[in-house]
């Protein structure tokens, strides 16, 4: 097991009582000497995501001031374009680590079934054929990436796995909660610092081997916007500690979030909408690196201003293992024309280009129209019948009713007319989101892409485990 749980107990005697008195849990990282290469023939390049979920690049400058200026201070190269291409973590992350959206993910890797996302290739596979070690731990079992009402691995994913100590600690520790599904903190510390703290100890470990490392904190941004302001001088000493300990000598890093904030007050305004789509991501990019390859990191700083995405991440990360002597294809199946962020994007790119879906394409110049015209009427009612066609099949959720039209933008682009409507929903209160395109047939429309849900749904649909329609079932 490469994960150790340690419990020590201070036990105090009174008489004949006993007081236990303190209960710690602790995370290590335990050198496997079969994974270490000499530094004289070590040539590769390492790879360290730190991820932190519901961050748009926008909030990360106004909630974390601190970590934000330590990122400019220490020359971070930030994709100030970067898009997201699915509505939660889950279709973010496999397009970052397999290159696939949501549809080929929930189809070919098979989420419903125990073990089948093992049937698709993750990134951390391609490194670890190359000799990587490798590393995933992820906070908060409750919602975590590919557990939330899904199956999980079969097989241990990487050669460091950290939910096996998660589970354990959750168990045996003292938790807080800001949410019954969120928790914030075990035992005397907080959630975050044991994966970041974990990611330390792995790339301390590693420093003079290949590595591969994948971290992610859910406990202090998930679902709240306010969280992340009261961690973000522990998130800038935590980057500034892999600096001053100099552990980053040969390794990229890549400082990502998945989307914005999806839900709350922020979502009935348009920067909500915005701001959703469009989550952080930097680049710190060793010295070495650099000098090696100019040519790379002049295309990369011209790619700062450009539209990019997770799938351009996923192929990224396979130029850096061609860099390190592995062939490797320069093909990301849901998304043809995407490409390494070392190789220059057009500046003309378009959102079909990037593999961005066109409900959540930021490039369209939409205009606020009078929310109360009977053509924005017809297309709230579409909706709805949407969501009742695709909860059909789900006799325990109720059948949705129009409430409110909350407001309407239209984009005309060439010959298409669309739809962007905000509106409300009873009996569950939901508030909705669709993108929707009118078609040449009269009072006919077309759904772009997904429905979002943009106010939080509790408990409200715990009758159902379907992850993808749990957002919109309301249960009798």
């Amino acid at each position: 097991m490469n994960v150790t749980l340690e419990t020590y107990k201070n036990i105090i005697f009174i008489g004949k009582l006993e007081a236990e008195i303190y209960i710690n849990a602790h995370a290590m990282i335990i050198n496997k000497k079969e994974h270490n290469v000499k530094p004289e023939i070590h040539n590769k390049t390492n790879i360290l995501f730190i991820g932190i979920d519901s961050i748009s690049r926008l909030h990360l400058i106004r909630a974390m001031p601190l970590t934000y200026n330590y990122l400019r201070e220490k020359q971070w190269i930030e994709m100030k374009a970067y898009n997201k291409i699915g509505d939660n973590t889950f279709p973010n992350f496999m397009a970052i680590l397999a290159g696939v959206n949501e549809t080929y993910a929930f189809d070919k890797c098979s989420t419903k079934e125990t073990g089948g996302i093992n049937k698709c290739k993750l990134l951390w596979d391609n490194f670890k054929d190359q000799k990587y070690t490798t590393a995933y731990a992820e906070d908060s079992m409750e919602i975590s990436t590919f557990n939330f009402y899904k199956k999980g691995f079969e097989k241990q994913p990487t050669d460091f796995y950290f939910r096996y100590f998660a589970l354990a600690a959750e168990k045996y520790l003292p938790t807080t909660h800001d949410k019954p599904w969120n928790t914030n903190c075990i035992g005397y510390q907080h959630y975050a610092d044991y994966i970041y703290n974990y990611a330390f100890d792995f790339a301390s470990q590693y420093k003079n081997s290949p590595y591969f490392g994948f971290f992610w904190t859910n406990s202090f941004s998930h679902d709240d916007i306010n969280l992340p302001s009261g961690y973000d001088l522990r998130m800038r000493n935590h980057l500034r500690k892999f600096e001053e300990e100099k552990v980053l000598d040969n390794t990229i890093v890549i400082f990502v979030s998945d989307h914005g904030i999806r839900f709350g007050d922020i979502r009935n305004f348009f920067t909500g909408w915005l701001e959703e789509r469009m989550p952080f991501l930097y680049f710190y990019i060793p010295e070495n690196f650099k000098k090696r390859y100019p040519n790379l990191i002049k295309n990369l700083k011209i790619n700062r201003e450009r539209l990019t995405t997770p799938f351009d991440v996923y192929l990224t990360m396979k130029h850096v293992l061609q860099l390190s002597g592995s062939e490797q294809d320069f093909t990301a199946i849901s998304c043809p024309d995407c490409q390494s962020l070392f190789k220059e994007i057009s500046i003309n790119r378009t959102c079909a280009d990037a593999g961005i879906p066109e409900n959540y394409c930021t490039c369209s110049p939409y205009e606020e129209i009078d929310h109360s015209l009977p053509i924005v009427k017809n297309i709230a009612n579409f909706i709805v019948n949407v969501l009742n066609a695709l909860l059909s099949s789900h006799k325990k959720c109720a059948q949705l009713k129009l409430e409110n039209v909350i407001s309407a933008r239209e984009l005309t682009y060439k010959k298409n007319k669309d739809f962007l409507v905000t509106l409300s929903v009873l009996p569950s209160k939901g508030k909705f989101e669709a993108t929707v395109r009118k078609t040449s047939v009269k009072n006919s429309f077309e759904l772009l892409g997904d429905i979002s849900r943009i106010n939080r749904y509790g408990d409200q649909s715990k009758c159902i485990r379907d992850a993808h329609l749990r957002k919109y079932c309301y249960c009798i």
